[in-house]
């Protein structure tokens, strides 16, 4: 490749990632794609569009390697960020259908990867699907029949037949662990919201169940690759999948679910739905890259570590209303309702955690409480009582014993403040609720809601 031409296919991938500079590595094997594709004079910008979410999978396969033990965590989240950043902009350049081909190829990495086959991926054919579809972004909306379910259990059982088909797909061991954690006690609150904001009208619209096992997924992938950066041992009374097996097993089993979740979206030809879980993967995972910036750290304000819940939770209801107000297609007003309630519902809830966190005990939670402060995340109880307490925290590494056994008494003042917060939002969840017309979503999302007002578990 001559040094114009590479000068221009890197001014033109600037173009579309400003942080995207290339390596040595990469430069060479844009080399290999170029002789691929062959002459590219007037089809640059396509094999552009095709080298780029190439590159983002390269690099989130190479953090995910874990070589160093002390970078686990920035190994685990850099590589889940370029994942992020792959998915948006392959649904945003490429066609769904082959956006499915490609997450299958991709399933079948992870699942050998899981399987200590320890196998590289060859680059080249992620390249070669995408530069043959030679595909053209269109404004896909397909609509299937509704599937109909007269209560809340039905749907939740069809969803979980929905999963076990897709997500067990590993060896015996690893499907026994993944099923008793999916089936140990999870509370599925998002799972629910979904369903009862969705309104059931005659029309027909997307099909609920494959969204609803999408929802699960993403939220299981996310727990697994949490419980690995914080090294936690339980998770609903079961132990962690690192744990039973070791970390590289349970991060990809983790992406081997989030894969899975995306080849379910993918057969949802709507790409508006796509946009959607996209950006909330993306703004998840930068939630997650903003907390471990402020780990072990004593300057988070309230403001800053509400922007932190904002993407880490809050982001995800507000996505699961909305997607449920624009399958039932309610109008523009009603779906602005619906976003915002979804809003508050998720602060309120993070919230209300993170007074769990302090107060309830490891038997209610089904893992071992404090864990926030053991592992260096300071939460909204405790940032409140540094402002407005007398008594302030003077170490902040996992090993000082006052922060990681934080003294109920102590952060009253800091529990009482997050219990006012929370209790705003939800009553700004209830105003927005109220509104809506449809008397079923209101009636259960009013329902839910109050009940925030004396969370246990």
């Amino acid at each position: 490749m001559d040094t114009q031409r590479q000068q221009e296919i890197e001014r033109k991938i600037h173009q579309h990632d400003q942080a995207l500079a290339l390596n040595s590595s990469e430069q060479c094997l844009i080399k290999v794609w170029l002789a691929i594709a062959g002459p590219t004079r007037y089809q640059l910008d396509t094999f552009i569009r095709c080298v780029i979410p190439v590159l983002y999978l390269r690099r989130s396969h190479r953090a995910h390697v874990l070589k160093e033990p002390n970078s686990l965590a920035n190994d685990i989240l850099t590589g889940d960020y370029y994942s992020s950043l792959f998915y948006r902009y392959l649904i945003t350049h490429h066609e769904l259908n082959t956006f499915k081909v490609i997450v299958v190829r991709l399933r079948d990495y992870y699942v050998k990867n899981s399987q200590q086959t320890l196998m590289t991926d060859d680059y080249s054919d992620y390249f070669k699907i995408l530069w043959q579809a030679e595909d053209k972004v269109s404004d896909l909306v397909t609509i299937e029949p509704i599937l109909t379910y007269n209560d809340i259990d039905t749907y939740i059982a069809a969803v979980t037949e929905v999963m076990s088909q897709q997500f067990l797909v590993l060896t015996d061991k690893q499907n026994q662990a993944l099923i008793r954690l999916m089936g140990s006690g999870g509370k599925k609150t998002r799972l629910k919201l979904f369903y009862h904001a969705s309104p059931h009208l005659e029309k027909p619209s997307l099909s609920l169940v494959k969204i609803g096992a999408a929802i699960e997924g993403i939220h299981l992938a996310s727990l697994i690759h949490d419980d690995l950066i914080d090294q936690a041992v339980l998770r609903r009374h079961t132990p962690t999948l690192h744990q039973t097996f070791n970390q590289l097993t349970a991060l990809h089993i983790g992406n081997i679910i989030f894969t899975q979740s995306l080849s379910l979206l993918a057969d949802i030809k709507d790409n508006k739905i796509h946009q959607l879980f996209s950006q909330l993967f993306y703004r998840m995972v930068r939630g997650e890259l903003s907390q471990q910036t402020y780990r072990y750290s004593q300057q988070l304000s309230p403001y800053r570590y509400l922007k932190l819940v904002r993407d880490k939770t809050a982001l995800f209801v507000e996505v699961i209303l909305h997607t449920a107000g624009y399958l039932g297609q309610v109008e523009p007003d009603q779906l602005r309702l619906l976003k915002r309630a979804g809003f508050a519902i998720g602060m309120a809830y993070q919230l209300k955690d993170d007074m769990l966190d302090v107060t309830a005990g490891e038997c209610k939670l089904g893992k071992p409480t404090s864990v926030d402060q053991a592992n260096g995340y300071r939460t909204l109880p405790v940032i409140y009582q540094d402002l407005y307490s007398s008594k302030r925290a003077t170490k902040s590494h996992a090993d000082d014993v006052a922060a990681t056994q934080p003294d109920v008494d102590f952060l009253n003042v800091g529990l009482k403040r997050t219990k006012q917060l929370a209790h705003r939002y939800i009553e700004r969840a209830l105003g927005d609720i109220r509104q809506l017309k449809n008397p079923m979503v209101r009636y259960h999302l009013i329902y839910f809601t109050t009940a925030l007002y004396k969370r246990t578990r």
